[in-house]
């Protein structure tokens, strides 16, 4: 009788081994660099779990679902990072423009690129999501009618070929 009330009163020995998020955080670039995706996924998740306030550890986490194709959940973790975290993240408005692109979204492309210029007029992508833009309306694909024959004939006389 004596024994079991000592097993109960005993403190439990095993100390729970706690990780700071940056750990995982740099476990997860190390698989990402290596292109060993699913890791990194799994690395990155963990990094949010632990410390779900900071706004890069999300960002990541959507850049990598974006790269493996999950462009919808990506641009769930996007917005989120934008309206609860951290809302002078605008790079997140031009990825949401990248994924919904890719899903054929296009409206919505428009609105995210017009977005990030709003936010970030002289930002890192800013003439890149000008350059989407443009080949969003149509104008740089040569898509109105007439266009794309001024432009073949532009180009041929640009570079020396003879017009026909």
């Amino acid at each position: 009788m004596m024994l079991m009330k000592q097993r109960k009163k005993a403190v439990p020995r095993v100390v729970p081994f706690l990780r700071h998020a940056a750990y995982y955080f740099d476990k997860g670039n190390f698989y990402y660099r290596q292109n060993k995706l699913d890791k990194a996924l799994l690395f990155f998740s963990k990094t949010v779990e632990v410390d779900p306030d900071n706004a890069l550890y999300h960002y990541n986490l959507a850049c990598i679902l974006s790269r493996m194709g999950d462009l919808e959940e990506a641009n769930m973790i996007f917005s989120h990072i934008v309206h609860h975290l951290d809302p002078s993240l605008s790079t997140c408005y031009f990825l949401m423009a990248v994924n919904c692109g890719m899903l054929s979204e296009l409206e919505k492309a428009r609105f995210y690129l017009n977005l990030y210029l709003q936010f970030a007029p002289d930002g890192a992508m800013a003439e890149d999501a000008e350059e989407l833009l443009v080949a969003l309306s149509g104008e740089d694909a040569g898509l109105h009618s007439g266009r794309a024959e001024e432009k073949k004939a532009g180009l041929k006389g640009r570079y020396g070929a003879e017009q026909k």
